[in-house]
Parts: C-alpha cells; structure tokens; sequence
C-alpha cells in the first residue's frame, strides 16, 4: 500500500496553492526578530514560524521523525535549514531511530517544506503549512502533513512565553509493520526566562499503532554564543527516557 507516497504528492499539491499568498517581508520582520532573540522550539513538533530569505540553520524548526517506526528512542541526526523567502523553508536531515527489541539502530533520511501562510501581528499568531516525508530500513516510508501555529503570548526585556499548537496526519508503509495513518493534534509551551536559558513541553495523544501519549520537557543553555547543551525527559509513544544533545542556533 503506498498511503505515504500518495500523501506526500496530495501534500505538495496543497502547499503549491499557499505560492500565491506570500508572508510580506515587513509583516514577518517582528517574529522573525523573537525567533532570533528567544528561539521558540519544541522537540518532536514543528512551530509556526519559518527562517528568513538566504539564512541557513544547522538545525531544523521543523522536526521530522519516522512515523509507525516502534522504537525507544529518535535522535535527529543532522538537520539543516534554509529559508527561501516569500514564508518558505525547506529542510533536509537524517534521525536514528533505536529499534526496539532486536535490529538495533536504524537510520531515515527525509526531506521537507515548511510555508508560512499567516504572520503573527497584534493577536494574530504565525500559522505554517508544512509537509516532510523520510524513507528507512526494509522501504519503511513515512510521510507527514501539518498545520503549525505559534504566538507570543508576553515578552519583558530578555524574557518571553510563547504557546504552541496544531495537528498533523501521518502515514506510513514498510516490511516490517505494515501500513497505517492517523491524526495527532498537539500543544506545546516555551518559556524563556534569559537569553541563555529556553524551556519547553509538549503534548500529543497516541496514534493507534503506540502505546502511550507523546510529551517531552526540555531545557536549553547556551553554552557560547548560538551553541547550546538540552536535556530533559521525552516518550516517543513507547519508551520514556532523559537525553541530553546540542544544540546548534540562528
């Protein structure tokens, strides 16, 4: 069954359309100006926002992750990138997956495309339309369409709170575990209470094929500059466990 390739080609279908309604540059400008300043991200879900014309990011708003994959544990790898102007980015990366039970660490590779369709203005907040697919071991493919939101909710000085939210459909095929899809919607918070420290968490309930909710809680330091250590507690839908990676900013 080719459920996530059919989703993948309706997907860019949906998002050519958003072509025509381009975020203005001045109307972007004051929430591209918070993402530089704060950084607003959450660990398994994408935020509303997209990077600017010509800026390279080592590492991805948009979080990409194999679904249907039954694993303990994602880690994204190596994910960058880069704003195409006219609200677009697009991102590129590659997340090990740690199968569970025998078969050890599995790797999938994925490509996707973010479009800001809506800029947060006064109680507006930033909306993005976004899509990414990722292929694995044994043709596992999965493919992924969402709709992210995000709004600043109170700034003071070096300090910001911002609320998260949205909902995507995933799909997937593969050899080893058939085929399935289904919808998640999610809420997530991020709290920045200095510039070298961010907070954040985050909820989505259980697609059928895990076996609990999705959360993580997460804190950043900034170690030098856009370098910076995150920890904290995460379940992908089948195992809980603490992480620790770097973090690479804007």
């Amino acid at each position: 069954m080719a459920t996530a390739r059919n989703l993948l080609f309706a997907a860019v279908g949906v998002t050519g359309v958003l072509w025509a309604a381009p975020v203005r540059a001045e109307d972007s400008r004051p929430v591209l100006e918070t993402l530089k300043a704060f950084q607003p991200q959450l660990e398994f879900h994408s935020v509303g926002a997209v990077l600017p014309k010509g800026k390279l990011r080592p590492t991805s708003l948009l979080r990409m992750h194999p679904a249907g994959f039954r694993s303990d544990t994602y880690n994204l790898m190596l994910q960058p990138a880069y704003g195409l102007g006219a609200g677009w980015d697009v991102s590129t990366g590659i997340t090990s997956a740690e199968r569970l039970g025998a078969g050890g660490t599995a790797l999938f590779y994925g490509l996707g495309v973010q479009k800001q369709f809506i800029s947060e203005k006064s109680r507006r907040p930033a909306v993005s339309l976004g899509l990414y697919g990722m292929e694995g071991p044994h043709n596992h493919r999965s493919s992924n369409l969402y709709l992210a939101a995000t709004k600043q909710l109170w700034q003071r000085r070096k300090q910001a709170l911002f609320i998260h939210g949205g909902g995507k459909f995933e799909a997937f095929d593969g050899d080893d575990y058939g085929d399935g899809s289904g919808v998640r919607p999610y809420l997530g918070v991020s709290y920045v209470p200095s510039r070298r420290i961010s907070l954040a968490a985050e909820v989505s309930p259980a697609q059928s094929w895990e076996k609990g909710s999705c959360f993580a809680f997460r804190a950043t330091f900034l170690v030098y500059k856009q370098v910076g250590i995150t920890g904290g507690t995460r379940s992908n839908g089948f195992r809980t466990l603490p992480f620790v990676s770097l973090t690479l900013g804007l």
